[in-house]
């Protein structure tokens, strides 16, 4: 690599880090631990039902109040507590909490297309579409939950950057089928930031979201798009607005599973597709498992002490169900949403009726995918 190019490198990574720290200094909380604090704002992703208690982040806090009433993502709330800090950052002691809002058009798009959910499937199958298509693990039962995490495929049923990439590639495709691909590019980009508004601003959807806009884009110019440019860039525009979440494991986590599937998912195809035998769609998953394992395990291993020796198997037998377990919660969700605003509108009964048998009748195909992923987790992590 040439001296000036070297060079340059170096200067760009000081003016960064030099950004960094100037707006980490602005923004880090500036809280004493025993203090007694009012907090007011939008909760800031679906919260986690824990038992008898839901967890609940809003700004720098993250708390557990009861179980009911239940409260969403979006929604507007004031919680009063003392500050006590832990491992993961501050939180609030024994905090009260009331509403002080209703929630927003997408919060009310979110809560219709999780009903759909719940109406149509059974659970846990209704749970585990939410936490593929929404990012929720609300209604999950704490057993399904353990599976999922000693078999290290609880990354499935949290939005990830994979439910962005899959997305923007069906509305791409589709818009640019109709209107060409340069038209399509600013729907795309609305369109994959609503979503990402929809199911909540979690680190790895953002860097997801900043990758796939920068992508879009690269292609209507027709520019080459370069995934570690990309990455890098994702990084810095996160870093910037919100400098705190350097510290946040989902960021952390993002960045190392992309930049080993980046970096070593040649080298890992080129050892799977060394198995005889093997069908095609599982060697896919299980190169891109083993690439994202290597980069990921080290951190998994210092902040929780263990790792899930057969996760590399089990994403491998589950992964090829994820984009049609996606595809048909996205159709089943926006027939729930077009059933609601039949309703709203009065259209005659026959309409609306004929939407639900629509939805039961794809709900019955949902079954087989999502029951399949449920009995293996099941298997594996017993």
């Amino acid at each position: 690599m040439p001296i000036r190019k070297l060079f340059f490198l170096a200067l760009l990574g000081i003016g960064l880090t030099t950004v960094w720290v100037i707006r980490f200094v602005l923004v880090r909380p500036s809280y004493q631990v025993g203090d007694k604090v009012r907090v007011s704002g939008q909760i800031s992703n679906q919260p986690q039902v824990a038992g008898a208690q839901q967890r609940i982040t809003l700004s720098d806090f993250t708390f557990y109040t009861d179980r009911f009433p239940e409260l969403s993502y979006s929604e507007r709330i004031i919680a009063e507590g003392v500050i006590g800090k832990g491992k993961s950052g501050y939180y609030l002691e024994s905090p009260v909490v009331r509403k002080i809002g209703e929630l927003g058009v997408l919060g009310e798009i979110r809560e219709r297309v999780f009903g759909v959910f719940k109406k149509f499937l059974p659970e846990p199958h209704s749970g585990l579409l939410s936490g593929v298509v929404l990012g929720t693990k609300s209604s999950l039962d704490s057993n399904f939950l353990e599976a999922l995490r000693k078999t290290g495929t609880l990354h499935i049923v949290v939005a990830s950057g994979s439910n962005i990439a899959f997305f923007s590639g069906l509305i791409i495709n589709i818009t640019a089928f109709i209107w060409g691909r340069k038209r399509a590019v600013l729907l795309c980009f609305i369109l994959v930031w609503s979503y990402v508004l929809l199911i909540g601003a979690d680190p790895p959807i953002v860097r997801a979201a900043v990758m796939g806009s920068i992508l879009i884009f690269a292609q209507s110019l027709g520019r080459e798009f370069d995934v570690w440019r990309a990455l890098v860039i994702a990084g810095a525009i996160m870093l910037f607005i919100y400098p705190l979440w350097l510290f946040d494991l989902g960021f952390q986590l993002s960045f190392l599973a992309t930049a080993g599937i980046v970096g070593l998912g040649k080298k890992t195809q080129d050892l799977v597709d060394k198995i005889k035998y093997l069908p095609a769609v599982f060697k896919s998953a299980l190169s891109v498992t083993l690439a994202a394992q290597v980069a990921v395990t080290p951190l998994l291993f210092i902040t929780f002490g263990e790792v899930s020796l057969v996760s590399p198997l089990v994403n491998t037998l589950v992964l090829w169900t994820v984009p049609f377990i996606m595809l048909g919660g996205f159709l089943l969700g926006i027939l729930g949403v077009l059933g609601g605003l039949w309703g709203t509108l009065s259209v005659p009964g026959p309409a609306l009726s004929s939407g639900e048998m629509l939805g039961q009748i794809l709900a019955w195909f949902l079954w087989l995918p999502l029951e399949y992923f449920i009995q293996i987790v099941r298997l594996f992590g017993s």
